[in-house]
Order: C-alpha cells, then structure tokens, then sequence
C-alpha cells in the first residue's frame, strides 16, 4: 500500500499541460516538416513562390504558436479554477485492489471516493508527478514528493500489476 498527500495547485495544472506538450512533440514536429515540405515543393514545382513561402513559415512558426497558445489557455483556465489552493488536500491511498482519493478542505475531510484500476485510463510517471488519466486527455496529478506510506518504488509495482505495460509508462 502507498498514501500520498498532494495539494491541487497552479503548480500542478502546468505541469500536467507541459507533460502533455512533450507526448505530443513528435506530432507537431511531424506537422511543422510538413508544412516546410510542402512549401519546398511549392518552389519545386514552380507552382507559385508565394504558396511555398506561406508554408514554409507555417512550418517554422507552428511549434511556437502551438505553444504560446497552450500557455495562454493555461493561464486562462488558472484563473477560473476556484479549487486550486493549498488548502485542498488530496490524499490518495494505493492498494492491491483500489485507489482511494480523501479530499480534505482546511484539515477537515470534505469527500472520498474509491474506484478500481480498471476505472482508470492510463498512469505514467514523470519524475516527482504521477499522472493518473481518467480519459485520453483528464488527469489527476499527483505530486510524488508526498508519500506519507511505502515509497515510489511499491508504487510503481502496483500501478504496472494494475495498468500492464500497455498503460503504465515510466520516465525519470
């Protein structure tokens, strides 16, 4: 069994947003070459010097742009989250059958809820977070620096029993 303390923060919001942009780097490195190629073959076949610019400085801006938009979202999305605070605590208890979230609100328990593995999506570690998804694009992000019970080592025994290679990945 592993328990985990973990608050529910900013902190915690950006790094879930940046740990997405990573998994999915390689397709926008895909789309962005895509872009260059095709305006690299605008000019090679002469088909019109303004289609080939255009695309190619799609190619070269579009990382950036995808980033500077996922970063104002972010920021947008910060700000309307009212329980983002250290006050809520998550404290999540890992066993051979269950995981169980106790949320507490100012040291007082306000909610708890237990669920199977099976009801999970995928977890991965990253580092000092876990990811728990409950669909392909909703997590919950657990900061690791939290274990109270058992250490990062039984946790990562647990979640790969649970989820299978399939869906437990490991980086870090």
């Amino acid at each position: 069994m592993v328990v985990i303390n973990s608050a529910f923060t900013d902190k915690s919001v950006r790094k879930l947003n940046n740990f997405t942009v990573k998994r999915q780097l390689p397709l926008f490195i895909i789309m962005s070459a895509f872009f260059i190629l095709l305006g690299i073959a605008g000019f090679g076949l002469k088909l019109s010097t303004y289609f080939g610019i255009i695309f190619i400085t799609m190619g070269i801006l579009y990382i950036p742009i995808l980033y500077l938009l996922t970063q104002v979202g972010v920021k947008s999305q910060i700000k309307s989250m009212r329980l983002l605070s250290y006050q809520h605590i998550e404290r999540w208890t890992f066993d051979e059958q269950m995981i169980t979230i106790e949320v507490y609100k100012n040291g007082e328990l306000s909610g708890k809820s237990s669920n199977t593995y099976s009801e999970y999506y995928s977890a991965w570690i990253d580092k000092d977070t876990l990811y728990l998804y409950i669909s392909k694009a909703q997590a919950h992000i657990i900061d690791l620096s939290g274990i109270e019970w058992g250490d990062i080592n039984e946790l990562k025994q647990l979640l790969s029993l649970q989820f299978g290679s399939k869906n437990f990945h490991f980086k870090g």
